[in-house]
């Protein structure tokens, strides 16, 4: 889940504003839009992972349900949209209970950029932020698990436990 979290988190660098103004020829106007469309973007594609996540824990709890009926319903509380299909999502039963990790990854680069954006002044180009990044979050490697190297996501509760 750390890996998905630093992921996330370079993804979201190389989407800040800072980044683009000084490595794309877009306008304000055009920056504007395309970070507005990437927000919307993580927005769906956050409630996809959840409509998954729904999905498999809907299925562990009651495995004799309709499959289908159960992807209808949860499609629905989670898109706003009727599924008009009788096809699932067949990653979930691949990778059992790993969507969740890429939720938990969306808040860990959330997290991190925030904390960056206020430790940096909002400087996030400045070399020292990557220094902060490598020394912070790479450098102990997996000998700490993925809650204590990124304490800042008990305050949104997704330490184990919470």
């Amino acid at each position: 889940m750390g890996r998905e979290g630093l992921a996330e988190l370079w993804a979201r660098l190389i989407e800040s504003r800072e980044w683009l103004r000084r490595f794309t020829d877009l306008g304000d106007a055009a920056l504007d839009e395309l970070l507005e469309q990437r927000r919307r973007f993580r927005a769906y594609w956050l409630m996809t992972f959840l409509q998954m996540v729904r999905f498999e824990l809907e299925l562990y709890g009651n495995p004799e349900a309709d499959f289908p009926e159960v992807w209808r319903t949860v499609t629905r509380e989670c898109l706003g949209i009727d599924s008009r299909s009788e096809t699932y999502s067949q990653t979930v039963f691949l990778d059992p209970l790993d969507m969740k990790d890429y939720i938990y990854a969306s808040l860990i680069g959330e997290a991190i950029l925030g904390e960056l954006e206020t430790r940096f002044a909002g400087n996030l180009l400045n070399p020292e932020v990557f220094e902060f990044i490598v020394k912070t979050y790479y450098e102990m490697g997996n000998r700490l698990p993925w809650y204590e190297k990124f304490p800042r996501l008990s305050e949104v509760g997704a330490a184990p436990g919470e």
